[in-house]
Formats: structure tokens, sequence, C-alpha cells
């Protein structure tokens, strides 16, 4: 018994001798200015400026790594229109390393008055539109909140849907009328499709690229196609 509380004090002893060793190394590397920030670095971005995610960060060169709270770091450089979010860590000694995650252009919303580029939940990326990306036109005044998110949901499952299809760089023009319903026209191709009055979900969007590819492979010269079982080219 005495031997075993022999053993566990020793055990404490030194634990207690391993921790002071490392905090006075710790102390001195700190005084020395060892764990002072010398890098800020930023990764993974396309569209937002490196500078400007470091400065919104809030994080100053000579201030101590350990001095500051990753996950506020995280949730400032989130507040930037662009950014989804944020991953921030410590690389010791010196540097603070920041990945960044931006929101991911979908499509350009227009009303014939306001141009928006996109992510898939309706979130504003920027104003304007890009040539990479297919264009949504309303024939409705284009809702938004707070001017930071599109306000209708027809607009965003739309938008979800087109994200969530492994052919959408195909899409040209996307026109949501709200009397009659969804329209398409596709890369290469004068013919109009028309959806109906429903969202376009991922079966619609394969019967309309699937019948883009007969009207191409067969050389047809189709003014319009309804997308419906009954009509569409290829799908009696």
């Amino acid at each position: 018994m005495k031997r075993g509380f022999s053993v566990f004090v020793l055990v404490v002893v030194f634990c207690f001798l391993l921790y002071g060793i490392h905090y006075l190394i710790y102390f001195f590397l700190q005084e020395q200015g060892a764990f002072n920030i010398k890098n800020i670095i930023v990764t993974n971005q396309h569209y937002v400026n490196s500078a400007d995610v470091a400065a919104v960060s809030g994080v100053r060169y000579g201030e101590s790594v350990f001095s500051y709270d990753l996950g506020h770091i995280a949730g400032e450089i989130a507040k930037i229109r662009l950014v989804d979010y944020a991953v921030v860590e410590r690389v010791i000694p010196d540097t603070i390393k920041i990945t960044v995650y931006e929101r991911k252009p979908v499509a350009a919303v227009t009303d014939g008055k306001t141009t928006v580029i996109c992510d898939r939940n309706g979130q504003i990326i920027s104003a304007g539109t890009s040539p990479d990306l297919p264009i949504i036109t309303l024939d409705f005044p284009l809702l938004t909140v707070k001017d930071t998110v599109i306000g209708d949901e027809f607009v965003i499952a739309t938008l979800r849907n087109i994200d969530g299809f492994d052919r959408k760089d195909e899409i040209s023009r996307v026109y949501i009328k709200k009397k009659e319903g969804v329209y398409f026209l596709l890369k290469g191709l004068s013919t109009l499709f028309y959806i109906g009055l429903k969202v376009p979900d991922n079966e619609y969007l394969k019967r309309l690229v699937l019948t883009g590819d007969k009207i191409k492979k067969d050389k047809l010269s189709i003014k319009y196609v309804d997308i419906d079982k009954a009509s569409a080219i290829g799908f009696q």
C-alpha cells in the first residue's frame, strides 16, 4: 500500500516538474517574442481579396498568436459577402493561417432593373453578371431581404436545383414568368424550352438537356419545345 502511494506521489511530482519546465520554456519564448505574429496566411480564395480578409480578421502583426479567439476571427471573416465560412488556425510559433471558403456563384438573377449574382441559397454575392453563369430573368420585381438575400422561395428553389444538376454549365438562360411559368435556353441552341408552372427539378433538367442533345444530333430546327412526357422530343 505504502509502495503504491509512493509511486503515486512520484508521478504527481514528476508531472508538476514537467508542467513547470514547459511553462518556463513557454514564458521565456513569449518574453523573447517567439510567438509574436510574423505571418498572416490567407488561402483558398478566388474572388475575395486576401488583404481584405486579413484586415477584417483583426489580426495584427507583433501580437501573440495566443491572444486571439480563432472562432471570433472566423465569424468576422464570414461577414464578408463573398465568404461562406472560414477556418482559422494557429501555426506555431508565429503564423495565423486563414482558409477561406467562398460562396459559389450559381446564376445571375435580374428583373430588368436590378441584376445580382447569387449562390444556391439566394445569398447575393455581388451586383452584375458573369459570362460563365446562366442568367435568370424575372418578369416581376426582384425581392431581396436587406439587400443580402433573395426573398422569393421559387427563385431560391430554382437556384438550388440548377446548382445540383451535373450539366448546369449547358444552361444559358432561364425565364421565370409569374403567370406562364419557366422557360430555358441552352448554350448553342435557339430553341425555347418550356417547363411550366413548376420548379424545374432534376428530372425536368435532365429531360431538358437530353432533348437538347437530340436536337443538336439530328440538326433539327425547332423554335419551341414543351418539356413534357407527352411532347418532348424523344420521350413520346
